[in-house]
């Protein structure tokens, strides 16, 4: 059944399946109030589908409240629910145009999410609802060809800058969705407007257009936009309706899948992008509301192209591909983005796509891939299903191919051995539908080309009766041969000629490149003459290991494509597609990690390691182990398989060809970390007495991989060949001496390829290679200008002790040189030398910049305000609180006068902090609060999440634990999205404080061993000392103090270092308590006092309280009560000011138990006794700390036992027990059980009447 809702300006209109419209239903500012706050909520949910959930509890909610107001006083959705007639429901939600008011807001609620009380409509299997956008006025659906299978035209597009998108696994899905049905799938991987407007031309008709790429939702404010490529692959962005307006009104697809994933900070969700769409009369689309898994993308997309093969309406398909993901086969758990695909009608819309049972018109992938098959092939090609990676390769070989120019033959792709160069000529073929693969495997004569020909395009030679035997020898009759035969016969039927595994046919015995063997040598030559010269469509290919000589007339024959190993990413995803259909068996992550690691980014090699650790774990664990020995020769694999494959490698032949110049060239450039570009190359080469003409033949042999450039990206540079990593390892260390003489030969040719004083288009990790090379070859000249950004970026990528060392460095032969450093530098190295323990140095970088300020009134005011920032910090750090606020008070104003909003708010937040150390905390919350608001204007989501730990400090200090915990867990997922490593070992640390307080200590321990292996591995001395001092506490916990003492004495040293005179005092402490545990009071005494003097000094008033509190125990325990009653008064008031109930509470019980334990108490002593515990334990049940509520409720059961109160008594201390026992104190455990023992039995309850 097929019901309607219309949108009008004022009111919706309800029309039933027979048509009939109810009468109108007003639409008041209160419905349009309440569906903006609905679109809000929505977003909000989705902002927040990290949580464990994905926000199911919230989406059901929310989609009743909407169901319930679509039903309204009418019961419009209930008489539909309840109608056995209605299944299946399909329900379309329509604007007769988008120019009415509130037609995009009534069109973008989330419809997927209605829900009743039995749960969402969608997961109804019997009920069938789908819910449907409609624009425009609805017509009858158009009836689906015939004539044709359905066609899918696939567009990627996944410009350079862009995060990666996995094209791959959407493409498998469409493939694997048919099963027997059939569909013919067209992938074009060009990636720009112009491609996929010519490919749509080229296979038209096309049913449907399924388009991946971003979407850029109003950027800058700017309007919604579509990331597609321009042809150097960056980014393109065109608008919605220019993508249809480029199709053309008569290429419009039945159905377009724009499957776009939102990048923008606030996401727009579809809408944005589709609605125009509509509006401009594109007749179906579907997209996605928001972010999207990509399993969950794929698994949409399986469904939905199995059932519209099958002949079966685009509504009902949608459906069901949303059920997949509702209620997915194998009893697997609901996927989370159910309810985010988008289903708009227009038109004449909707309806069966095709008739199941047409045929198809392209040709099946297996037909190109069993033309690679046969020969001596070592290695199988990779099936279309399991392809990764080779985008820009692959785009660029197409282009050459297609687009062949004058005197162009064709292609050579080159590469060390298993890079995957027959797999990516097999796509080439695949992608090039027009032309039919003749494959040539390791040979190249006449006979040979002409069977390959006959099998590609049977009968091609039937007018001309070629005579293969009549050609042997006779160069000059191939090429007149190869003419007729491309220019006539196969003119129309045009076919790419591969020559396969072309390294069998030459000869590596040369001085210079590789040269062809004589006998294939006059073969070649005709073949690249003939190709060159036709004017036919057909091109070839050669895929060869090493790029070769040729005669001068042919040396623009062949372009040519080097491939280099996988990067980190597409390793990954090499991996999870291996294993994405594996049934054998499953890899653990760590086995998995080290074989991605082993195989250093070479398809074939990781996947022979990933072969042995499905089929033998054990296998793959001595694999990976002996990997660089069989690199080297010295072992060979114990199974014929993988050893047939190292040897396929050869190595050995290879390394022979690398002579002493050539080693010790290689050594040099192994210990760079970015490829070098081939200028910078030479001038190492020249540098090491190699000449030109040796580095060349080097590069031909692919001893070295070859990329693009990393600051000019049409460029080749050059790095040792990851096959010989072991060989050149074996090599031995450079000198300090060597390298130092390479930096100097190196640098300036590298320098002016990087482009010089030109930093924009160099990125980070060049600026830190160059500073690098300045420091090793002692050049000023070039780290004033690149050290700044090598530190920073190191100081972003959590590379502290390397930024801290480069900057030193750096800093010293500036100034050595007679500059000064730039103000900058010393700023971040600063920073730097902070968090790796180094505070003396820290200050004398800030003292400098300052005093460089000083003398600089002309300085750029943000300088001027960041670098007194950052010494006003360090002042907070050495104890000097009023100088630091005094600084921060001054950079507030600069920064007001500036304009810069975000500083601002970042100098509020050092403003806030030091108040809520003086116990200012309603004036500290009121900052954030501020803060909290221009973060979220500013779209800033890492200084939100900062902002949100010291919120929730604050909160859990009030006892709002719940909310800390809250706010705690969702900045951690935010620095887990961001990839902050540091921010989220701190946020563990607070996770764990609290954690412990309510007594999951084993929890909590576990959370800060993490975060002390994280900033160990970062080299954070400072945080790696607190977490220390929080792990002591626990094990003081559980009886562990002599370890305990240990931890605490080892960050009392690091805090003596850093200069920290706060935390050192902090420290003392915790050493303080633990010694008068051991009855040394009088050192404890003495420990305290001097902390109470540093807190005194700082005006914090916080731990001045808790300093305070343990003075007065110990002092109460030598007898001095009056004394300590004086302390817990004074300390009450301070924690009543700063809100801090665990100090209330911990203070009350304090005072009680010392009024309780006088020989002799009176009778308002005793009640105030009584009562500070009634109210301590009432505080401590507030806040949830587990091991105060034990304590304190033993204290006050075994109060109301001397009043006569046994069976409250009991009560407590029974609830006592089991905190003691959750949180393993078995002394105090054993202490409950004897008072427990020692009350009266309980009185037996009355009989019944």
């Amino acid at each position: 059944m097929r019901v309607r809702f219309l949108h009008y300006p004022d009111a919706i209109v309800h029309e039933e399946a027979n048509g009939r419209r109810t009468a109108p239903r007003s639409l008041v500012a209160g419905d349009r109030s309440r569906i903006g706050d609905w679109l809000t909520r929505y977003s909000d949910i989705l902002e927040k589908d990290a949580a464990k959930d994905h926000g199911e509890a919230e989406l059901l909610a929310l989609g009743r409240e909407i169901a319930d107001w679509l039903d309204g006083p009418e019961r419009w959705l209930s008489s539909l629910l309840h109608s056995i007639a209605a299944r299946p429901l399909e329900v379309e939600f329509v604007a007769e145009s988008l120019e009415q008011d509130g037609a995009s807001d009534f069109l973008s609620l989330p419809w997927e999410i209605l829900a009743t009380a039995k749960g969402f409509l969608a997961a109804d299997p019997t009920l069938g609802f789908c819910p449907i956008r409609r624009v425009g006025v609805a017509q009858a659906p158009r009836p689906p060809s015939d004539d044709h299978a359905l066609t899918i035209l696939f567009l990627s597009a996944s410009p350079e800058g862009e995060s990666e998108l996995w094209v791959e696994a959407e493409e498998a899905a469409i493939l694997n969705s048919a099963g027997r049905l059939p569909l013919d799938l067209v992938v074009e991987d060009g990636g720009t407007l112009d491609d996929l407007c010519e490919r749509l031309s080229l296979e038209w008709p096309v049913e449907v257009l399924h388009l991946s790429c971003h979407g850029l939702a109003g950027r800058d404010g700017r309007p919604p936009m579509l990331a597609l490529e321009n042809e150097l692959g960056h980014c393109a962005e065109v608008a919605p309706t220019a993508l249809l307006d480029a199709l053309g009104y008569d290429r419009r697809p039945r159905l377009l899948f724009l499957s776009a994933c939102e990048t923008a900070a606030q996401a727009g969700g579809v809408d944005p992008f589709i609605l125009p769409m509509m509006a401009a009369g594109q007749p179906a689309a579907i997209g996605w509301a928001g972010s999207v898994y990509d399993s969950n993308a794929s698994a949409f997309a399986s469904a939905l192209y199995n059932r519209i093969a099958r002949g079966e309406t685009l509504e009902s398909a949608v459906a069901v591909a949303r059920r997949a993901l509702l209620a997915p086969p194998d009893g697997q758990e609901r996927l989370p983005h159910w309810h985010l695909a988008r289903l708009f009608l227009c038109g004449d819309g909707g309806g069966a796509l095709c008739q199941p049972k047409a045929r198809q018109r392209q040709r099946e992938f297996k037909q190109v891939e069993s033309r690679f098959l046969g020969g001596n092939r070592q290695v199988s090609v990779v099936g279309r299903t399991g392809f990764v990676g080779r985008r820009r390769e692959l785009q660029r070989a197409l282009r050459v191919l297609r687009d062949r120019p004058a005197g162009c033959a064709g292609l050579l792709l080159h590469g060390a051995g298993h890079l995957g160069k027959s797999s990516l000529a097999a796509r080439i073929a695949d992608r090039m539908t027009e032309h039919e693969p003749a494959v040539v495997y390791g040979a190249c004569d006449i006979d040979s080309v002409l069977s390959a020909l006959a099998v590609a395009r049977p009968g091609f030679d039937d007018r001309l009766a070629l005579d293969p035997a009549a050609l042997r020898g006779r160069p000059d009759q191939i090429y007149a041969a190869m003419r007729r035969v491309l220019d006539d016969s196969l003119r129309d039927r045009p076919v790419l000629l591969v020559l396969d595994d072309f390294e069998q046919c030459l000869d590596l015995s040369a001085t210079g490149r590789p040269t062809v063997k004589v006998e294939v040598l006059p073969v070649l030559q005709e073949l690249l003459r003939a190709f060159a010269d036709s004017s036919g469509g057909s091109a070839l290919l050669v895929t060869c290991r090493y790029r070769f000589a040729l005669a001068d007339r042919l040396k623009g024959a062949l372009d040519d494509i080097p491939l280099h190993p996988f990067d980190a990413g597409t390793r990954l995803k090499q991996a999870l597609t291996r294993l994405r259909d594996q049934k054998a068996g499953e890899v653990g992550d760590d086995l998995l990690e080290r074989c991605l690691e082993a195989g250093r980014g070479n398809p074939g090699l990781q996947e022979l390691l990933i072969t042995l650790a499905l089929s033998a774990p054990d296998k793959a664990e001595r694999a990976v182990a002996a990997l660089d020995s069989w690199l080297m020769g010295i072992e060979r694999p114990d199974d014929a398989k993988s050893a047939a494959q190292l040897d396929h490698l050869m190595l050995d032949t290879l390394w022979d060809c690398v002579d002493a110049e050539g080693q010790r060239l290689l050594r040099v450039a192994d210990t760079f970390e970015l490829p070098l570009p081939l200028p910078a190359l030479s001038a190492l080469a020249r540098h090491i007495g190699m000449s030109d003409t040796a580095l060349d033949r080097l590069l031909s042999l692919s001893v070295f991989d070859l990329f693009s450039d990393v600051v000019e990206q049409d460029r080749p540079a050059a790095a040792p060949c990851h096959l010989l990593a072991p060989r050149i390892a074996a090599l031995g260390a450079l000198s300090e001496a060597d390298a130092s003489d390479f930096a100097r030969a190196l640098l300036p040719a590298l320098f002016v390829e990087w482009g010089e004083d030109d930093h924009r288009k160099r990125p980070y990790e060049a600026d830190v290679m160059l500073t690098e090379l300045a420091v090793r070859a002692e050049d000023a000249m070039v780290l004033r200008v690149t050290a700044l950004d090598a530190v920073y970026h190191l100081l972003r990528t959590h590379r502290y002790r390397r930024a801290v060392e480069l900057g030193r460095r750096a800093v010293a032969m500036i100034e050595s040189s007679g500059f000064s450093p730039p103000l900058q530098l010393l700023r971040r190295t600063a920073q730097a030398a902070a968090l790796t323990g180094d505070v003396r140095f820290a200050r004398k970088c800030l003292g400098q910049a300052v005093d460089m300020l000083a003398a600089a009134p002309d300085a750029d005011p943000k300088d001027v305000g960041s670098i007194r920032t950052e010494y006003a910090r360090l002042l907070v750090q050495d104890g000097k609180p009023d100088q630091a606020l005094e600084i921060f008070t001054d950079t507030l104003k600069l920064y007001q006068e500036l304009g810069d909003v975000r500083s601002r708010a970042v100098t509020l937040g050092d403003i806030a902090r030091l108040k809520a150390g003086r116990g200012l905390v309603d004036e500290a919350l009121a900052l954030h609060e501020e803060m909290l608001a221009i973060f979220g204007d500013l779209g800033d989501v890492r200084s939100r999440a900062v902002l949100l730990g010291d919120i929730a400090r604050l909160k859990a200090d009030r006892g709002f634990v719940d909310e800390a915990l809250a706010l705690h867990e969702e900045r951690l997922a935010i620095f887990g999205d961001l990839g902050e490593v540091r921010s989220r070992a701190v946020t563990l640390g607070d996770i764990a404080c609290l954690k412990a307080d309510r007594g999951f200590v084993d929890e909590a321990l576990a959370l800060h061993e993490e975060r002390l292996a994280i900033f160990g591995d970062l080299g954070d001395v400072r945080e790696r000392a607190v977490t220390l001092g929080d792990i002591a506490r626990l094990k003081a916990g559980r009886g562990f103090v002599d370890e305990a003492l240990a931890l605490h004495e080892e960050r009392l040293e690091i805090f003596g270092d850093l200069g920290e005179v706060r935390s050192r005092a902090v420290t003392l402490g915790d050493i303080a308590r633990l010694k008068a545990g051991r009855g040394l009071v009088d050192e404890a005494l003495a420990l305290h006092e001097e902390q109470l003097a540093i807190f005194s000094d700082l005006g914090d008033v916080r731990e001045r309280a808790v300093t305070l509190g343990d003075i007065a125990r110990l002092k109460a325990g030598r007898g001095f009560v009056d004394e300590a009653l004086a302390l817990y008064q004074e300390l009450l008031a301070i924690c009543e000011k700063l809100g801090d109930l665990d100090g209330q509470a911990n203070c009350r019980w304090s005072r009680a138990m010392l009024h309780l334990r006088k020989p002799s108490i009176g009778g308002d002593e005793f009640n105030a006794a009584f009562d500070d515990l009634a109210i301590a334990y009432r505080i401590l049940k507030q806040t949830g700390r587990v091991d105060g509520i034990a304590a304190v409720g033993l204290d006050l059961a075994r109060v109301l036992a001397r009043i006569g109160g046994y069976e409250k008594a009991r009560e407590l201390a029974e609830q006592s027990l089991a905190l003691f026992t959750q949180i393993r104190w078995p002394d105090a455990s054993n202490a409950v059980r004897e008072f427990i023992a020692s009350l009266p039995p309980p009185s037996p309850e009355a009989p019944a009447p």
